[in-house]
Parts: C-alpha cells; sequence; structure tokens
C-alpha cells in the first residue's frame, strides 16, 4: 500500500553558547509549504508542534538530549506535559497578558521543575514578580536597536536570568552581544531552522473530547480512560510511541493500552490529552473505525471465553489491527516505533500465535456468518459454532453502541 506523502512537523533551530557549542533548539511551527510559519491560532499551532514531537518523533533524539525551546500561549499553559520538563524550555510568548492567574500558574510549573523563558524582552514592559520567576530571557536583535541593547541587559542585571540573544544575523550582532555579557545565540548567522517532516496521524476530536471528560472526574479509573482511548486507534497509536520514547525507560514490553496508561499517570495523561485536543486535526470516516471495533471488541470476546487473562492483549491486537488502512502506510514500518511485545507483533504481522489466530477469526467473521467456519478451526478454538454465532452477534451491539457514543458526543459539541 502506497504511503500518503509526507508533510512538515516542525522545524528546529540549534541555540548555542558563547563557546559555539549547541545547548538546545527552539521548535518552531511549520506549515504545509515551505521553511514558513503561518498560522492563525497561537495555540493550536504550538501544540501542534509539542504533539509532532512528542508523539510522531522522538523529541530526545530531536533535541540530541538537549532542550527544547517551545513557545506557550495562556491556553497552553494548563497543558504542560509534565513528563517533558527535565528537556521542555517553556518559552512565553511577548504578547501574554500579566496576570494574578498567570503568576500563579508560572510558580506552580517553577515549583515542578519546569525552566521558564521569556521571549522577545525590550518590546515591553514586565512586572518585577514575574521576571523573579523567568530562568531565560531572549532579546530580539530585530527590535532591540544596537544603541538600546546595553539598556535592556542593564534592566536585567538585577535578576537571576539567563541572556539568550535572537535574531542574530551577523557577526558583528554576536560580537556585540558576547561582549554585554550574552551567554546564549540564536539565529540565521549560525543557522537556518531545519524542517523535521513525517506523516501525522490524526485522531477524532470528539473522541479526544469526551477522553477529558473521563480523565477529569473524581472518581476516574484506568479501565474508565482506558475503555474510551480503544474506541480510537489513532490515539491509541500515539500513546503507545508516546510512551515507547527516550523519554521513559520501560522495563519490560508493553501488552496493552491499560499497561501503557498505568505507567504514563492519569495526572501526566490529562496533560497530554488536552493537547491533543488543541492540535485539531481532521476527523475521520466511521468505517474504518466500526471494522476495527470489531476486530477489537471479538477478539477480547474470544479471550473471555477461552483464556481470560489474555483479554487485554487481544483487544489491543483487534484495535491495531486496521493501522496499515487507517495511516496508509505499510503495518511494518507503523510497528516498528510500537512498544508491543513479540506476540503481539507476530499477531499484527503474521497472524501467527493464539492472538493471530482470534484475529483471522474476527476479519472472517466480520463479513461471513458463524456456520463458514470449519469443524476443524472450531475444535481448535475451542468453541462451538452456537456459541460463535452469540459471540458475533454481541460483537455487533457492542460496535453499535460504541459508534452511537461517537455520534452522540459529535451531537453534543455540534
Amino acid at each position: 500500500m502506497a504511503g500518503t506523502a509526507t508533510r512538515p512537523l516542525f522545524a528546529r533551530q540549534p541555540i548555542f553558547d558563547s563557546d559555539l557549542r549547541i545547548v538546545g533548539y527552539e521548535l518552531l511551527f511549520r506549515g504545509m509549504v515551505g521553511n514558513e510559519a503561518v498560522f492563525e491560532d497561537g495555540s493550536e499551532a504550538s501544540a501542534q508542534v509539542l504533539i509532532n514531537a512528542l508523539t510522531e518523533v522522538d523529541l530526545i533524539e530531536v533535541v540530541d538530549g538537549k532542550r527544547a525551546f517551545v513557545n506557550f500561549t495562556l491556553d497552553m499553559l494548563s497543558a504542560v506535559p509534565e513528563f517533558a520538563k527535565k528537556h521542555l524550555v517553556i518559552e512565553l510568548l511577548e504578547d501574554i497578558p500579566v496576570t494574578p492567574h498567570l503568576i500563579d500558574k508560572l510558580r506552580e510549573l517553577k515549583a515542578k521543575g519546569f525552566t521558564l523563558a521569556l521571549d522577545d524582552y525590550g518590546t515591553r514592559r514586565y512586572p518585577r514578580e514575574l521576571l523573579n520567576l523567568i530562568d531565560v530571557v531572549k532579546v530580539d536583535l530585530l527590535h532591540v536597536s544596537p544603541s538600546r541593547l546595553p539598556l535592556v541587559v542593564e534592566s536585567l542585571e538585577s535578576f537571576n536570568v539567563q541572556l539568550l540573544a535572537e535574531k542574530v544575523e551577523t557577526l558583528a550582532d554576536y560580537d556585540r552581544c558576547r561582549v554585554l555579557g550574552f551567554e546564549m545565540y540564536q539565529g540565521y548567522f549560525f543557522s537556518y531552522p531545519q524542517v523535521i517532516s513525517g506523516r501525522p496521524r490524526g485522531s477524532d476530536r470528539h473522541t479526544i473530547l469526551e477522553l477529558i471528560s473521563t480523565l477529569y472526574r473524581e472518581d476516574v479509573q484506568v479501565k474508565d480512560v482506558v475503555a474510551v482511548i480503544n474506541r480510537d486507534p489513532a490515539i491509541a497509536v500515539k500513546l503507545l510511541r508516546l510512551v515507547n520514547s527516550a523519554l521513559y525507560r520501560r522495563q519490560r514490553a508493553i501488552q496493552s493500552i491499560q499497561q501503557a496508561i498505568t505507567m504514563l499517570g492519569l495526572n501526566r495523561l490529562r496533560s497530554w490529552v488536552t493537547l491533543l485536543l488543541l492540535d485539531k486535526s481532521s476527523d475521520r470516516g466511521n468505517a474504518l473505525t466500526e471494522l476495527t471495533l470489531f476486530h477489537a471488541f471479538f477478539c477480547q470476546t474470544v479471550a473471555r471465553e477461552t483464556s481470560p487473562p489474555m483479554e487485554d492483549a487481544a483487544f489491543t491486537v483487534g484495535l491495531l489491527s486496521c493501522l496499515d488502512a487507517f495511516f496508509d502506510e505499510p503495518m511494518e514500518d507503523l510497528l516498528k516505533n510500537l512498544p508491543l511485545d513479540n506476540l503481539l507483533q507476530q499477531a499484527l504481522l503474521a497472524n501467527k500465535g493464539r492472538l493471530g489466530a482470534w484475529l483471522r477469526l474476527a476479519r472472517f467473521m466480520q463479513r461471513y456468518p458463524a456456520d463458514r467456519v470449519s469443524d476443524n478451526a472450531l475444535e481448535k478454538l475451542g468453541l462451538t459454532r452456537v456459541k460463535l454465532t452469540s459471540m458475533q452477534q454481541s460483537t455487533l451491539q457492542e460496535v453499535f453502541e460504541a459508534t452511537n457514543i461517537l455520534e452522540l458526543s459529535q451531537e453534543l459539541i455540534a
């Protein structure tokens, strides 16, 4: 199956220290064409950059183990992924309104260990209360004249901040900033932004809204979250890729969505899912979703009847069974970045093992009645024809109920 064309995920521009060693990268939004940042919604653009960096590629690899500077709007501050705090620098945009709510939020993030940066300093005045919380101040040389630059630096002497000169375009700019004590540098004089491309995997925003609603219930349990994620394979893939990234050090392979959620934790999951909502990828049709749900529910039902400890793994196999059709990419390529154990890998790639046999049966039962299944196959599966018919009917009902939930949520949102 031919793969869909890649498109820009984001761009990265290196940040250097005074010895011209790379100490971090700023991750920048890029549109569909060329190396340009063209967007209408700052929150959406920043969310898309962060989601792509966390789930479409490995963030730690992209920044070579260094820090990632990402623009944050006020809306984005409610969705900061805590699991990335060692490598993520929260860069506050110059037009962010300074309010008591913002100060409280920044204090909270600072207490959690995040690094805070202030963008485009010199174009407006900031209260001391804010500057006392900032770690890095970025001075845009295109907006601050050479004659004003010493005054800008002097205004920050009483604060415990590092100075970063951005939009450095000439050797004279660099020399001037070094003399004034700048510690970091970024701009075309050193390097143009490099576009990182890939094939983003969209998620149904209605499912994401339902997931957020579930996550913020007072009595939420992991099983409730699993039930929602299991209805959207794209969200499941993003979650598994996140858990498989270098941000985590797994002790064992992941066998189910439930294991991935347990490992991540509900608090971290809340931040991540909120980012997904801000990333407005296009919604998909229901045909493939219904097919995938049938595979997942049917495999789970067979496992419940014949091998209950394998229910979660069986559902996961069914949930991921149509990935190649969803994303128009070979299954083998898609599974390379998912932390699945060998049993799941073999079932999805070669229909091998008990999970593979259940998946083959699910695909068959999605199209044909139980009387088309051979006696030999029934004996190997440990099922009767009557039981198989009942399982087929119950699975169809589960798919119907699940898709109705999605349609109802769409009506409520519309």
